[in-house]
């Protein structure tokens, strides 16, 4: 994602992690989860993630990151058997239960830098998933 595209603002993937259902009333588990990178045209500023309920215009799940992580290149996410490259990739995972009152529902990732001058890639993100499972 580029730098200047998420600088003090969220936004999806190009490829955005987006599950949208037609849902019956009850209660339901929300799960996601992602991995994401900083890079090191993102500069030192905060990473941030989030689940966006977008239906309901609310936040269900959110990660701030100010600790003094790795930036890794803005070509790729480093592997598991990448054992030298650089990069810290954080994991960004929950679970929240969710009361539906019924009909189409919408939740979303998105990903925002503090601040980014950036027209590189700044912030990667892999592995997205999001999950609704009912309960009742």
């Amino acid at each position: 994602m580029v730098g200047t595209t998420i600088s003090g603002t969220f936004q999806a993937t190009p490829t955005p992690a987006v599950l949208t259902i037609s849902a019956a009333p009850g209660t339901y588990l929300l799960t996601w989860y992602a991995e994401v990178m900083r890079t090191t045209a993102g500069g030192g500023g905060l990473i941030f993630a989030r689940v966006r309920d977008v239906t309901a215009a609310a936040t269900r799940g959110f990660l701030r990151d100010g600790s003094g992580v790795d930036n890794g290149s803005p070509a790729a996410m480093p592997t598991d058997t990448d054992l030298f490259l650089a990069g810290d990739v954080l994991p960004f995972s929950g679970s929240l239960a969710v009361v539906l009152p019924g009909g189409p529902q919408t939740y979303r990732l998105e990903y925002a830098l503090s601040t980014s001058a950036s027209a590189l890639e700044a912030l990667r993100a892999r592995r997205q998933r999001l999950t609704l499972v009912r309960l009742e």
